[in-house]
């Protein structure tokens, strides 16, 4: 049996976590046996590893470089006694270190990497150079639209031969099995007041603010409420820039939920206000719940 393994840097609440999640249950599903190896403990999605697929927790603590020298010498120890025959890393920190200590313990195991962020928007400085040392380095480089794979060549001198273009996944079936879970709205239900629906963690790259004073300027005679489903360190901002804008009765914040497709359900429409999406997982998956979707530019 195919031993494949997937290193993420922790279980946030981010879209490539949650993209690596479902990868790993599809390959389990298809009869490989596969490991997820998470360099932090804790985080939300914890508690939502697939069944049949196992979990290496390689404890690295601290901060900044700390954490980074930490992450470095747990994971060359699990390198050096893995069986392992491929080893598939999603985020760019994490892409990286599994570079280097592969390269450094010259171990025998197939890297893929993938890149879920545009090169030339977010790239720079030490960053970019490091970048352009290591990413040639994996086997093989994921890039998630057909822009980020040309990017991957003419920013960082990838042999084209060496990436691929791979756009996440939605398991459809799945989905929509999830979509059917009950929920309570925290309002009473009114058919008169339609619900719009935005999904994704609270940092500035998601823009809520600018949705958010968007949704204040609708005429009363529309009766909208809106739910931000997500958590993230943005969430004082948020709940202040609610208040300020009056809009208590009708935006509610349901925090984080493993099933965010529910409130998808429970909506009349979707809307991302990100200033900037690789891939915008929560869109793919409101279009898939036949959701109408308003989306920025």
């Amino acid at each position: 049996m195919k031993h494949i393994s997937i290193l993420l840097p922790d279980l946030e609440t981010g879209g490539a976590q949650r993209i690596m999640l479902l990868l790993s249950r599809e390959f389990s599903r298809r009869g490989l046996q596969v490991e997820i190896v998470v360099l932090k403990t804790g985080g939300p999605l914890y508690n939502t590893i697939p069944e049949g697929v196992n979990l290496t927790l390689l404890h690295a603590n601290g901060q900044g470089l700390r954490f980074a020298l930490s992450s470095a010498l747990r994971l060359a120890g699990w390198m050096r006694q893995t069986r392992t025959d491929a080893l598939l890393s999603s985020l760019r920190g994490t892409n990286l270190l599994a570079i280097l200590t592969r390269s450094l313990l010259k171990a025998h195991l197939r890297l893929v990497i993938r890149e879920a962020a545009s090169v030339s928007k977010t790239a720079t400085g030490l960053r970019l150079q490091a970048m352009r040392w290591l990413y040639p380095c994996a086997d093989c480089t994921i890039a998630i639209n057909p822009v980020m794979k040309e990017e991957l060549t003419t920013c960082l001198g990838i042999p084209a031969a060496q990436t691929v273009f791979i756009p996440n996944p939605v398991d459809i079936n799945w989905l929509r099995k999830k979509a059917r879970a009950a929920i309570t709205l925290p309002w009473p239900k009114d058919k008169e007041k339609k619900i719009v629906v935005s999904v994704g963690r609270l940092i500035p790259e998601k823009d809520f603010p600018t949705l958010l004073r968007a949704f204040a300027l609708q005429p009363a005679s529309l009766k909208a409420r809106l739910i931000i489903v997500g958590e993230g360190p943005e969430q004082k901002n948020i709940e202040l820039l609610i208040k300020e804008l009056g809009l208590d009765e009708s935006v509610h914040l349901a925090g984080f939920d493993d099933n965010p497709w529910r409130w998808m359900a429970s909506a009349q429409l979707f809307v991302l206000s990100s200033q900037a999406e690789g891939f915008p997982n929560a869109l793919m998956e409101a279009l898939v719940l036949g959701l109408p979707a308003i989306v920025t530019r």
